[in-house]
């Protein structure tokens, strides 16, 4: 209903357009272009085609054209969502949703990244191990052929000192002795019939560095090459880089190790198998006989901790004499 304070002259078109009851003058005022705005924005509840019996004044007024106005939805007491509210009028909102989407970004890309590091290290770097693996022991192949071999007077540790003119002198054992390697080649080929990845053999370089151990499995310097007396020290990795000693926890007192270089095929047999810190180095020390220690990290995919394989001397070109 439209209700009008004070009405034009001649009213009645109106009123009988929209009817007696739809059309009632009180609450407001319309006059000139006040009334003009007013009527426009709430129109008429009634509709004025045919009405033509206008005064000129009346004639300003339905300039506007009128329609029937839908009845207004009922004002709601519900209040908006406030996170509705938040997101489309507040600042801090803007911030939350850049500071979140940025958040999840770079989760992403962060899990993406630690993903393909893990698979590069898994696989990517064990691939390109193997294929320098094949290449390495053909460099061992032709070192063997290649090396100076030398014959030294033994003396085992403990022996007698033949001071007594009367006692025969016999004439000493004679130890074969080859060339120190240099430093990053291939001298030897290890060999492990127990495991898998070794029944073919795995090259073994001279240095126990980072770069070296991505080759191959390494030989510590500081202590003599396999077959000799003393204490032989083999590293390698146990999940990466080919994992050349990955099954070494599966090793027990009495299987087989053999290690092939320019003087033959030394063969080692597994004593003890114990796990240590990393700062216990006495493992690498000076033992008497003729010893093949091998250690790598423990437990798998960590390096908290090393495993450390003892094995002894029992066959090769070397070993009578040195076991006397």
């Amino acid at each position: 209903m439209v209700e009008l304070d004070a009405c034009w002259p001649s009213c009645g078109p109106l009123k009988q357009a929209c009817g007696e009851n739809s059309f009632q003058p009180s609450a407001f005022s319309l006059q000139g272009a006040d009334s003009v705005r007013r009527v426009s924005e709430i129109g008429f509840p009634c509709s004025l085609t045919g009405v033509t019996d206008v005064s000129p004044d009346e004639e300003r007024w339905l300039e506007i054209p009128v329609t029937p106005r839908a009845a207004s939805a009922p004002t709601s007491d519900v209040q908006p969502n406030s996170a509705q509210s938040v997101k489309e009028g507040s600042p801090r909102a803007g911030i939350f949703v850049r500071t979140v989407r940025v958040v999840g970004w770079t989760s992403i890309w962060l899990g993406l990244f630690l993903l393909g590091f893990i698979g590069h290290q898994l696989f990517v770097t064990t691939f390109f191990a193997q294929q320098n693996n094949i290449v390495l022991e053909a460099e061992a192949e032709v070192y063997f052929t290649e090396v100076e071999i030398k014959e030294v007077a033994y003396t085992p540790p403990g022996a007698p000192d033949l001071t007594d003119p009367a006692d025969v002198l016999l004439p000493p054992p004679v130890l074969l002795v080859e060339d120190i390697p240099q430093q990053g080649g291939a001298f030897a080929i290890i060999r492990i019939p127990s495991i898998e990845r070794l029944q073919e053999g795995w090259a073994v370089v001279e240095g126990v560095s980072r770069a070296n151990l991505k080759n191959g499995v390494g030989h510590l310097p500081s202590t003599p090459l396999p077959g000799q007396p003393g204490n032989s020290v083999l590293s390698g990795h146990r999940t990466t880089y080919g994992a050349p000693f990955h099954e070494f926890d599966e090793l027990q007192p009495g299987d087989i190790i053999e290690v092939e270089t320019g003087l033959g095929v030394h063969i080692y047999e597994v004593r003890e198998t114990i796990i240590v810190r990393p700062t216990e180095i006495w493992v690498t020390g000076p033992r008497d006989g003729a010893w093949l220690t091998l250690t790598t990290c423990h437990p798998r995919f960590s390096s908290r901790q090393r495993l450390v394989i003892f094995a002894e001397l029992v066959g090769g070109p070397n070993a009578a004499v040195i076991s006397g």
